[in-house]
């Protein structure tokens, strides 16, 4: 997650809003997105264990189904300015 970036959560049911104070852009999320970007902002991690991580705490089982959604969802929030790729 970008250093300069704060984000504020108001969340419901099935959905969560975030602002993101760097860009001042607010983006509606639903839960398994919400839950990966709370995951990433706690600490970084690769794939597999951000599937891990989102599957323990919205207890949903981390398959291949997850992993593939993750692969979709990281870049599109990479382009919102809401994470950003670390390379090792």
């Amino acid at each position: 997650m970008p250093s300069s970036l704060r984000l504020y959560w108001y969340s419901w049911h099935n959905e969560a809003v975030v602002y993101n104070s760097a860009w001042g852009s607010t983006h509606v999320l639903d839960l398994i997105a919400a839950e990966t970007l709370k995951s990433i902002e706690r600490e970084a991690a690769t794939l597999p264990k951000l599937a891990r991580l989102v599957a323990e705490s919205l207890k949903i089982d981390s398959d291949t189904e997850l992993c593939s959604y993750l692969k979709q969802l990281l870049p599109k929030l990479e382009e919102l300015g809401l994470v950003e790729r670390i390379q090792t």
